[in-house]
């Protein structure tokens, strides 16, 4: 077998008949050198090319937060592990209000690929769905486990950056809420989407927390159904005696019949015990309710001071709270609560 197939170095021939001069003696060792020479320069090289193509939505970065090629990234209280290693990028700045503190990553094997990671207030995830998908994307999601870690997916195209697409993970610990957003460019990879999927799914650790459920437990979403069910039956009836009242005290009346059902379901509301990615949403509720009992109340008083001017107001008020507690519900069926 040729000296070449079993060392990667093959040694220089002897030269027969005399001993080899030091310039030959300096020749092999040179050519025993070359390929170390070579590996370090291509490592050097490496490192180069990896910084350089550190991006998100066209911003990169000099001094990446994580050494190039990372094994292990915590963000907040999650941990993404593997994948072939990750590479430090820029967080786009519209992100930074929703998520203070993200770290942004990219996979080394996955060109198209972003990761933003990072805790989440209880309060800003409808905000968050709101402001990362498009109206026609899933915002219902759809629940995830794996093993002891509980999370829920979304997916759609990214509001106001076509032809980008997102997969976020939300992720519910005793900590709170935190947040995986991966951002996928079909531009660069026919699979960015997919590999998304496939990060959010097989790389994300729950850091220094333990896992909550994704999804609010079925009698909370019992309570919730009839809560609704209650405040609708009281609202229809208070509706239809204010639109029948004939005189200013007759609407009066109606008025406080309604904030008395919208108080009722507020304090019914209140006491919720949602999983912590709906804390922020049933909060929200709360609030609504709580908006739309204070606005009957105006009617009421405005009806028995005979102010037209001040009963218009009122109603506004109470329409606008209305408006928020439709708003409610909708992020409420975004976190598990669809079936209410």
């Amino acid at each position: 077998m040729s000296p070449l197939a079993d060392d990667p170095v093959a040694p220089a021939p002897m030269l027969r008949g005399r001993r080899p001069s030091r310039r030959e003696m300096a020749l092999v060792r040179l050519r025993a050198l070359g390929p170390r020479l070579l590996v370090a320069v291509l490592a050097v090289a490496a490192v180069a090319v990896a910084a350089m193509v550190g991006r998100t939505l066209g911003h990169h970065t000099a001094e990446p937060p994580h050494s190039v090629g990372a094994q292990r990234v915590a963000a907040g209280h999650l941990v993404l592990a593997g994948f072939g290693g990750w590479l430090g990028t820029v967080a786009p700045p519209w992100l930074g209000r929703l998520m203070p503190g993200t770290v942004a990553v990219e996979p080394v094997i996955s060109p198209g690929v972003n990761l933003l990671v990072g805790d989440v207030a209880a309060d800003a995830v409808p905000r968050l769905l709101a402001d990362v998908l498009t109206d026609g994307s899933d915002r219902a999601g759809r629940a995830m486990a794996r093993g002891a870690l509980q999370a829920r997916l979304y997916s759609g195209a990214v509001a106001g950056h076509a032809p980008l697409r997102a997969v976020l993970a939300l992720v519910p610990s005793t900590a709170g809420v935190s947040a995986a957003l991966c951002l996928a460019d079909p531009r660069l990879s026919a699979t960015a989407s997919d590999d998304c999927v496939t990060a959010l799914t097989t790389a994300l650790r729950l850091h220094r927390a333990d896992p909550r459920p994704a999804v609010p437990a079925r009698a909370e979403v019992a309570r919730l159904r009839d809560l609704l069910r209650t405040l609708d039956a009281r609202r229809r009836l208070g509706l239809d005696e204010l639109g029948a009242a004939p005189t200013s005290g007759r609407q009066a009346n109606a008025a406080q019949h309604l904030a008395s059902a919208y108080a009722a379901a507020g304090r019914a509301a209140a006491t919720l015990q949602p999983p912590p990615l709906a804390v922020g949403p049933a909060q929200r509720l709360a609030d609504a309710l709580a908006l739309g009992a204070a606005a009957y109340e105006r009617l009421g008083a405005a009806a028995d001071e005979h102010s037209p001017a001040a009963f218009r107001r009122a109603r506004s008020r109470a329409l606008a709270a209305d408006r928020a507690v439709q708003g409610a519900l909708a992020a409420l069926a975004a976190v598990g609560y669809a079936s209410a």
